[in-house]
């Protein structure tokens, strides 16, 4: 799986999340109050069962998820490294 496909994946759930339109990539996503606690709580459950991977609290760094790209990122990385084992 590309980055690009797990960025519109993320982008897609969070968009309707959020019932947001205006989000992209790069935005700032805590920092612009559009997500808080909760909402990454609801994405992490979405990204553990869509992408078939587990997020342990040491893989959970708040600046992670701070923009689609960085939560792609991470996602991208577990599955790669979830190909390994």
């Amino acid at each position: 799986m590309e980055i690009a496909e797990i960025q519109k994946i993320l982008k897609d759930f969070i968009i309707e999340l959020l019932n947001e339109r205006n989000i992209l990539d790069n935005t700032a996503l805590i920092e612009s109050g559009l997500i808080d606690s909760l909402s990454i709580i609801h994405i992490v459950l979405f990204i553990e069962s869509r992408f078939s991977c587990k997020l342990k609290p040491f893989d959970i760094q708040i600046d992670d998820f701070q923009t689609i790209k960085k939560m792609a990122i991470v996602v991208l990385k577990k599955i790669e490294a979830k190909k390994l084992d």
